[in-house]
Formats: structure tokens, C-alpha cells, sequence
């Protein structure tokens, strides 16, 4: 080989070393901009077993990266969010172009933990396999504000009924010959209250008369 063509050899080795090195240097921009998205990103096979998580992802299920490949993503959820997650796994690889859905993790302790998926379907071309891609978001804190909402609306309702039992004002349903056949508390009570004043003028009434003819 002459000089110049062992020189055109090197260059070419360089050259293949320094796009190799770029390949290299945008996968691990890629991997660190992949790992350090503020979303859980999955990649599911379409029987739901994790084939590729990011670290975020990996958090949100209190695993490690390497400690969920291969696992099923069904496994880490309350059974019936397991059985939601199958049907909403159904209706992606049926051919739904956008799935969401709610889910409630197992129990690792007192307060329940909710995530919330958002699903499309992804066609590998190397394997021709259909995956499923998911962004995951932990949505814990929005469920336990709805949950003391309806709390707070539930109080209200009972505080509410039990104004409407008590209060003073009266109402009675009565039938043909008047007789009363339904009524609220107040009604008895303002019922007594008129019985008793009528009761009371009629003695007043009754002392006065027997005054006006001993006089």
C-alpha cells in the first residue's frame, strides 16, 4: 500500500471514530434527557410486560430501572385498577389511536398513591412487534383534594337536612277531613304552642265571666 493510501485509510478510521463517538455522545444526551423528564415514560409489549422505563418512571413505582424489566405493569396496581389497566391495554392494541386512564397503585403504606396514563401505540420496525408507549404522572394529590371536597360537600348535605328537620317553620300535609298525616318537628311544635295559648285566653275568659256575675 503506498503512503497516500495508507493516509486515505487512517482518515477514513478517524472519520468512522468520530461519528461513532457522536452516535455515542447524542445516545447518552438522549438517555440523560430521557431519564430526567419530569413524566414516567413506559414502554410496554402489547401483553402490558415492561420492556423500558426512565428513571422518573422507575420512581413512581419505587423500583430501580433494571429491577422492573421484563415485570408487568399490572402487578404494582390495586387489583381492581389492574383489571381498568387490562381493558384500557385492550382498547390500545384494538386499534384506539389515545387511551387515558386512572389507576390506584398497591398499598405500600397508609395513604393511597394514584397515577394517571396517557397511552399510543408504537410499531417497532426492527421486530415488527406492537408496543405501547405510556406517560405516567403521579396525580395523588389532585385525587385526595377531590376526596376532601366531597367530604366537605357531604357535611354540608347533612348539616343541610338536619337544618330543614329542625327548623321552626311549619308544614303539614293533612287529608280531607283535616287531620294531620304528615308534618315536620316545627309543625307539633307550633301545634303545642297554639293549643296552649287557645287553652290558656279560653280559662282567662272563662275567670272573667264568673267575676262579672259575682259583681
Amino acid at each position: 500500500m503506498t503512503l497516500k493510501g495508507h493516509q486515505t485509510k487512517q482518515e477514513l478510521q478517524r472519520e468512522e471514530l468520530r461519528r461513532i463517538n457522536q452516535e455515542a455522545e447524542q445516545r447518552r444526551h438522549y438517555q440523560d434527557l430521557y431519564d430526567s423528564a419530569p413524566v414516567g415514560d413506559f414502554t410496554l409489549n402489547e401483553w402490558g410486560k415492561i420492556l423500558e422505563v426512565n428513571k422518573t418512571g422507575a420512581s413512581l413505582l419505587g423500583k430501580q430501572c433494571g429491577a422492573l424489566s421484563n415485570c408487568y405493569f399490572a402487578n404494582f396496581l390495586e387489583p381492581e385498577s389492574a383489571d381498568c389497566f387490562e381493558l384500557f391495554r385492550w382498547r390500545i392494541i384494538s386499534g384506539s389511536a389515545h387511551e387515558q386512564c386512572e389507576l390506584q397503585l398497591k398499598a405500600d403504606g397508609v395513604t393511597a398513591r394514584w397515577l394517571q396514563l396517557e397511552s399510543r401505540v408504537h410499531f417497532d420496525g426492527e421486530t415488527k412487534e406492537v408496543n405501547i408507549r405510556l406517560v405516567v404522572i403521579e396525580i395523588t394529590s389532585r385525587k385526595q383534594e377531590e376526596e376532601r371536597h366531597e367530604q366537605e360537600l357531604r357535611s354540608s348535605e347533612a348539616k343541610y337536612r338536619q337544618l330543614h328537620e329542625n327548623m321552626m317553620a311549619a308544614f303539614a300535609k293533612v287529608d280531607m277531613q283535616g287531620k294531620i298525616v304528615e308534618s315536620t318537628q316545627g309543625t307539633f311544635i307550633q301545634t303545642a304552642r297554639k293549643s296552649h295559648r287557645i287553652m290558656r285566653n279560653s280559662v282567662d275568659r272563662e275567670g272573667a265571666g264568673r267575676n262579672q256575675v259575682n259583681g
